[in-house]
């Protein structure tokens, strides 16, 4: 009895988190036309923690990027497409992403953001803030 309990949630936690990395049969590369010219989309996580925070406001990192002389264009939270198994204390996904010139993102990269091209699952959006 007790065997089959367990082997009953072995299977169900297995296939939940199988699940999380299934697909939704649409091209995974980012259509990137949701920007100016000579902009980019940076993202940096938010570094948001399941049942604990919320994560970095956009403007803390709009303050971090203006600091370092780069002008924000656009800023939105969002979500880097990847599945996350439903956890506390787990990961998100969430990021906050930036509309920059493509000139600062030397700059940003030493920050820390990468440009939203290097997320596999990322769905782009227009930024409308």
């Amino acid at each position: 009895m007790l065997f089959n309990r367990v082997v009953s949630i072995a299977i169900v936690t297995l296939s939940t988190l199988l699940s999380a990395c299934g697909g939704d049969g649409e091209t995974s590369e980012p259509q990137l036309k949701l920007t100016g010219p000579n902009q980019v989309k940076v993202f940096k996580s938010d570094n948001s923690i399941q049942c604990e925070s919320e994560g970095i406001p956009l403007d803390e990192m709009r303050l971090e990027l203006a600091k370092a002389g780069i002008d924000v264009i656009c800023a939105q939270k969002t979500h880097d497409g990847m599945g996350y198994p439903s956890v506390c204390g787990g990961g998100t996904g969430n990021i906050n992403v930036y509309v920059i010139q493509n000139s600062n993102l030397p700059d940003a990269e030493k920050l820390g953001y990468k440009s939203v091209i290097e997320l596999p699952g990322y769905k782009d959006q227009v930024c409308s803030n």
